[in-house]
């Protein structure tokens, strides 16, 4: 348990069978990928378009975990960013996209490329398949969601991008720092639109998950800091809130574009996760929540952490939150008081399911805490490091884990 000073201010306005081999493209559906009353979905990065990383119908293991099948990839797939399922396939990015069958470990496809970030998964009504829209080092991008027409005897697949969205000109990679370090933020996929940053660039940009084109495109405070940069990007109830490097949090209009409001925070603001209280705006130090409408605190809970690699998940009115170096905290969205502090070192990205909290601490050790109490319930180390953050869904948990992809479940 820490031992540090933890202060409350409150203030006014107060996510094994080992495989070879294509299995050909999958017959997936075009349904529209935010609905969240679907427990075997996960189709974006924590989750949701709000960043909540919690499934309110999955459920995950609560006592104990084994490899359920491991799914060996190629050389060039390094997988450390969360990865997604939809319709009973795990999509994973890191030097490309893979897909796997979520229910055997069989691959269905793997194709190389710039993508790095988890792909958010999104309709796409001139195809007949969906699209994942990911970034990389060669920014945007939308890829075929059945990894496009493998050809015969070749093997090699034609039809995989679809299209590229604006990124850095004269660019060579994506953020070297952040809580998405060397990926950058993963797109949003919401009502048929991607929300995305253009990957080292301070610029968010709203696409058309069909076709790739702007909507509208924005750079947040641009002339305030020469060195500003998209951290974060969450959406919710119409409303698209940025965290833009080093100290400001952004609220537009999504159908439009327009700022809405704009706040400087006295810290340098990392990630955030829109909810039904507020904006939970997560710094270094600090845990605050803004109020929806104007960007006021309403509350600032300070952990005395170095939380820059972490993000929050927001589950039955509590925040959980790793501090990133001692404890990991439940926090109560309504007052911003602690209901439970756990010890946890490390940095780690917790996602919640069915009562239980999973969080995997500096790459590699997976951990499983009560989400009422705190009790610690389970850990599982891999052979293998990194072990990305998991996502939850049909008893089981999902994870890239370097070269590889891994369905953990109950004994």
């Amino acid at each position: 348990m820490p031992s540090r000073r933890r202060v409350l201010r409150a203030a006014a306005g107060g996510l094994a069978a080992t495989t070879a081999g294509a299995a050909g493209a999958a017959a997936l559906s075009t349904r529209e990928p935010n609905a969240q009353t679907d427990g075997e979905r996960w189709p974006m990065a924590r989750h949701d378009p709000a960043g909540t990383a919690h499934s309110p119908d999955a459920s995950g293991p609560t006592d104990d975990v084994e490899l359920a099948w491991t799914a060996n990839m190629p050389g060039w797939f390094v997988g450390a960013s969360e990865p997604i399922l939809v319709d009973g396939i795990v999509y994973a990015a890191g030097g490309g996209v893979v897909a796997v069958d979520a229910a055997t470990g069989d691959r269905r496809f793997a194709v190389e490329g710039t993508a790095q970030a988890t792909p958010a998964h999104t309709a796409a009504d001139h195809y007949t398949t969906p699209t994942l829209a990911t970034t990389g080092t060669g920014g945007l991008s939308g890829w075929d969601a059945a990894g496009g027409v493998e050809l015969p005897v070749v093997g090699w697949r034609v039809g995989t991008e679809r299209w590229r969205g604006p990124r850095a000109p004269d660019t060579l990679g994506t953020y070297s720092f952040g809580p998405r370090s060397f990926r950058g933020p993963s797109p949003v996929s919401v009502d048929g639109r991607v929300v995305a940053a253009v990957p080292e660039r301070g610029r968010v940009v709203v696409l058309d998950g069909d076709t790739g084109d702007t909507a509208w495109s924005v750079e947040p405070d641009a002339g305030d800091y020469g060195d500003t940069v998209v951290n974060d990007v969450v959406v919710r109830d119409g409303v698209v809130y940025v965290a833009n490097y080093p100290y400001r949090v952004n609220a537009y209009d999504l159908a439009t574009g327009d700022r809405r409001w704009h706040r400087r925070l006295d810290d340098r603001v990392h990630v955030v996760a829109a909810t039904d209280t507020g904006v939970l705006a997560l710094t270094r130090e600090t845990a605050r929540l803004l109020a929806s409408a104007d960007g006021a605190t309403a509350w600032e809970y300070d952990h005395d952490g170095n939380a820059v690699e972490s993000e929050p998940a927001v589950a039955d009115g509590l925040a959980f939150v790793a501090d990133g170096t001692e404890s990991l905290h439940a926090l109560r969205l309504d007052t911003g008081e602690p209901a439970w502090t756990a010890g946890f070192s490390g940095r780690g990205s917790p996602v919640v399911a069915d009562g239980v909290v999973y969080v995997v601490g500096d790459g590699y050790e997976l951990r499983a805490f009560d989400a009422a109490t705190g009790r610690r319930r389970f850990s599982f180390t891999p052979e293998r490091v990194p072990l990305s953050t998991p996502i939850v869904s049909g008893g089981r948990l999902y994870a890239a884990n370097r070269h590889r992809v891994l369905a953990l479940a109950e004994p």
